[in-house]
């Protein structure tokens, strides 16, 4: 998982022009949490496909649908983030060309 997040931030670093430290610590730590409940839940589940209780499987599937909830609301909440910066760089750029033909 090091390697994994370590690569993706090096590329996006490289093609954003922003510190590794900065990208790594922001993608880490949004991910992390959710490697490391999926596979508790991956764990739970392959130990509950080997036997036919019932319990195990009630653990298994909501924990499933609450990993992916978590996930999939980070994942808006980054895009709704993206869009207000570009709203905000759009507001600043059209600010100063109008300051400039006044």
């Amino acid at each position: 998982m090091v390697l994994n997040t370590g690569l993706v931030s090096l590329v996006v670093s490289l093609a954003e022009g922003r510190s590794l430290r900065e990208v790594w610590s922001s993608c880490y730590e949004w991910t992390f949490p959710y490697f490391l409940v999926g596979a508790a839940v991956a764990g739970l589940a392959s130990g509950g496909g080997h036997s036919t209780n019932l319990g195990v499987t009630l653990l298994v599937v909501p924990a499933m649908y609450f990993v992916y909830v978590y996930y999939r609301m980070h994942i808006i909440r980054a895009e709704l983030d993206s869009i207000s910066n570009v709203s905000r760089e759009n507001e600043t750029v059209i600010a100063g060309a109008s300051q400039g033909r006044s």
